[in-house]
């Protein structure tokens, strides 16, 4: 049941070779160990393949070979040669785009692009070579999902905006176009579609834990960023009064729970008419011109209610804070204590973030997880995903231990009318379902004043709407991080054939109440010892799904009766 993984690249990029491939096959919940000579798993390997499994694949095995170009990490590592796109053209199928094209090897193609230019080019081929054979991926599609993750053109560039952070435009997806697409979720699933094709052709089964814990197809993320909790304070009193809107400036300044940006009531009133909670990221302090115009002590009572109606707190990190390592731990501290709770996450004011700094100092703070990652000027993926991932280290070559959620629509990052806006809105919640990743929602609580942002408070409500009806996995940013951090300790010990199955010894690190998995393979049944079996369904295509509840560390046993191969 578990991938049998092959890394032949040399030293000098194999670090960033194993980030790659360890988040492709984490994501996707598979389990998968490195190949020895007692491996009996499915086999995978990226750049050349060694001779101990071609003489497998002579006897029997497919193996998927993703090649390598050894350019590609490397350009990427000494921060010189970032990479261009070859995009999809017109109509065609398959990745918007790909990078780090490699050779033509023989083989019947079995996936084909058509790139800008009309030309076709081989993403996929297969060779049959003695009783097996080998499933090509064309390009280095590990160096690919590197470049997207590790933000390497934004780390390696001296260019800033205004707010003095990284220019939203450097993203490739967004200068070449293609921001609304997650193009390394369609990566990973070409990846899997692949590892099933070669599973059935070696007769091995196949086994991986689905994203989300009912088996969802998708999870939906709520948050808001309060930058302000007064419309009408100092200059903005002059300006209202200045501007026709004297009776509004008065009636607020009287009672400032009528002002209208002091609305977390009814955003909290909405989200629980469908039974869910949100993350509300709060400032600590005033903290000058780009501060929060508040102080998280005199909101105290506000603050401790949320917690206690099940709403998370995260640190809405200061504009100061993006480098200032001190501040960000004192930020944390004084909200915690405000608010009476742990913080576990932050998003930094204005998505400042300067990689790998700021990130180093999120970690050092304490902080479990961010959630900056994600353009304010329109709605799609900046690392062109959209499930949480680890941000690279590169002088440590390492995945950073800090969970990263990325952004999926900012209210302002949605365009013109109340039409468009949906139009806009609907496409990026297909992309995510697509991608069976996460739709992250960030919506400013200033934004359900109608007066100031006509209609966008209403788009919040009717987004709600349209994603509940799909009964998707609904998670604040705690919770969310919690579930992904509790799905990736599952892991197989063991595995034995008995009889006509297959015994697995499943540990976990934590208690789980519910999780779902995925067979391919002829199956006939399943059961438990140590957890319950909630519920079992044969799919079809040779495809059975199941999901099990009240599991305990330090794990369970897992039997899997093997179908009839008639």
């Amino acid at each position: 049941m578990k991938l049998a993984c092959v890394v032949s690249c040399s030293d000098s990029v194999k670090c960033e070779a194993e980030y790659s491939l360890s988040y492709c096959l984490s994501s996707l919940g598979f389990f998968s160990a490195p190949y020895t000579s007692d491996s009996q798993g499915t086999l995978l390997c990226y750049g050349e393949i060694p001779e101990e499994v071609m003489e497998r694949v002579l006897k029997g095995d497919w193996v998927v070979n993703i090649l390598h170009d050894p350019g590609g990490f490397e350009g990427m590592v000494n921060g010189k040669d970032l990479p261009r796109a070859k995009s999809r053209g017109a109509g065609g199928s398959g990745p918007v785009a790909v990078f780090f094209v490699c050779e033509e090897k023989e083989g019947v193609s079995l996936r084909e692009m058509v790139v800008a230019d009309g030309s076709k080019l081989t993403l996929v081929s297969e060779e049959r070579m003695g009783e097996g054979g080998i499933i090509t991926v064309h390009f280095d599609l590990l160096a690919s999902i590197f470049f997207f993750l590790s933000r390497a053109e934004e780390v390696f560039s001296n260019k800033t905006d205004e707010f003095e952070r990284p220019p939203q435009e450097l993203a490739i997806c967004a200068r070449e176009g293609f921001e609304e697409e997650p193009v390394v979720n369609t990566y990973i699933l070409l990846v899997q579609e692949l590892l099933i094709l070669a599973a059935h052709r070696s007769g091995r089964m196949l086994l991986r834990k689905l994203e989300w814990p009912a088996g969802q197809g998708y999870c939906v993320s709520l948050t808001h960023d309060v930058d302000r909790l007064a419309k009408w304070r100092g200059r903005s009193i002059l300006k209202g009064i200045l501007t026709g809107k004297t009776r509004e400036v008065f009636s607020s300044v009287r009672k400032s729970k009528s002002d209208p940006w002091w609305n977390l009531d009814h955003i909290c009133e909405t989200e629980k008419k469908i039974g869910v909670r949100s993350t509300f990221y709060f400032f600590t302090d005033r903290g000058g011109e780009h501060g929060g115009r508040y102080d998280c002590v005199s909101i105290k009572e506000l603050l401790r209610d949320l917690v206690d109606g099940g709403w998370e707190i995260g640190l809405h990190g200061s504009y100061a804070s993006m480098t200032d390592k001190s501040r960000l731990i004192k930020e944390k501290m004084r909200l915690g204590e405000a608010a009476q709770t742990d913080i576990a996450g932050i998003r930094q004011h204005y998505l400042r973030v300067k990689i790998p700094e700021t990130i180093e100092n999120m970690e050092i703070a304490g902080f479990s997880y961010d959630a900056s990652v994600g353009f304010s000027d329109r709605v799609g993926f900046r690392a062109s995903m959209c499930l949480p991932y680890h941000l690279y280290d590169f002088e440590n070559r390492k995945a950073f231990d800090i969970l990263e959620i990325p952004i999926s629509i900012m209210d302002r990052g949605l365009p013109g009318d109340v039409k468009r806006r949906k139009q806009e809105a609907r496409r990026i919640v297909q992309s995510v379902k697509e991608g069976r990743g996460v739709l992250s929602l960030l919506w400013h609580q200033s934004m359900f004043d109608d007066a100031d942002f006509p209609g966008l408070g209403r788009l919040y409500e009717w987004l709600l709407g349209m994603v509940s009806a799909d009964n998707p996995f609904f998670a604040n940013h705690v919770e969310l991080y919690r579930w992904w951090r509790k799905r990736g300790q599952v892991s197989i010990v063991s595995s034995e054939e008995k009889g006509a199955g297959t015994v697995l010894r499943i540990v976990s690190g934590e208690e789980i109440p519910l999780m779902s998995f995925e067979v391919f393979g002829r199956v006939s049944g399943v059961s438990c010892e140590g957890a319950t079996l909630k519920e079992f369904c044969l799919k079809e295509g040779d495809r059975s799904v199941f999901t099990i509840c009240d599991i305990r560390s330090p794990g369970f046993g897992l039997s899997i009766e093997h179908g009839d191969e008639s």
